[in-house]
């Protein structure tokens, strides 16, 4: 998947749809979502402890620097 495709994915989620309901205004509001998910699951790679958002935003910045390099 091309980094356009990737972002025309997230934009189906995001912004007024005429008609349809809207999951999200902004990517603030699937950030959020994104931080309740971390609180509420086991990461699959070590079931003893929940998801660190804070670990897991610095992962996500490291591969967008590496798919926009």
């Amino acid at each position: 998947m091309t980094n356009k495709e990737r972002a025309k994915k997230i934009k189906k989620l995001i912004g007024f749809k005429r008609n349809k309901k809207i999951l999200f205004s902004r990517p603030a509001d699937i950030i959020t979502d994104v931080m309740h998910y971390c609180d509420h699951y086991f990461d699959h790679e070590s079931l003893d402890s929940k998801y660190d958002f804070e670990n897991e935003f610095r992962i996500a910045k490291e591969y967008y620097n590496e798919e926009t390099a």
